[in-house]
């Protein structure tokens, strides 16, 4: 099957960054703004007509949709997105509360980033505290305390 697909209208330049098992897009969509040599997703998201009033994880996947990734990146990417239905939040085949995750504020385990650096889905989840894997506390704050958003 050929897919229709015009690079002079692709919202990134390089997708050659795989996407991890358990990344959700917007986890990857950060990378990939990363991978272009910008250092804010709200800028560069301006700057391809994305509405960052009211940016979310749906909204970002529609954008990582649009490059030409295998199916089965696709379909990893979906399963670790969060898709917001009339009954709740979608991830990984499993329903959560709205209240259930947050993405307001950032959280993320050393552990895991020292394996690979990429978002994983689970951090979103605000009943988990801590790295199921790593068994660290799950970071929200920078060396100052800080909060990171």
């Amino acid at each position: 099957m050929t897919i229709a697909f015009d690079i002079r209208t692709t919202p990134f330049s390089r997708w050659n960054v795989e996407n991890g098992r358990d990344e959700p897009g917007h986890g990857y969509y950060a990378r990939l703004v990363a991978a272009e040599g910008h250092s804010s997703v709200t800028r560069y998201s301006d700057g391809i007509d994305v509405d960052t009033r009211s940016m979310n994880p749906e909204k970002l996947m529609d954008v990582v949709l649009k490059l030409p990734l295998s199916e089965e990146r696709k379909q990893r990417l979906r399963n670790a997105t969060p898709l917001r239905r009339d009954d709740g939040v979608w991830l990984a085949g499993q329903r959560f509360n709205v209240t259930d995750l947050s993405f307001s504020s950032r959280r993320w385990c050393p552990g895991c980033l020292q394996e690979s650096p990429h978002h994983r889905a689970w951090w979103d989840i605000t009943a988990i505290t801590e790295c199921p894997y790593h068994r660290h506390r799950l970071d929200d704050q920078d060396e100052q305390g800080n909060p990171i958003r």
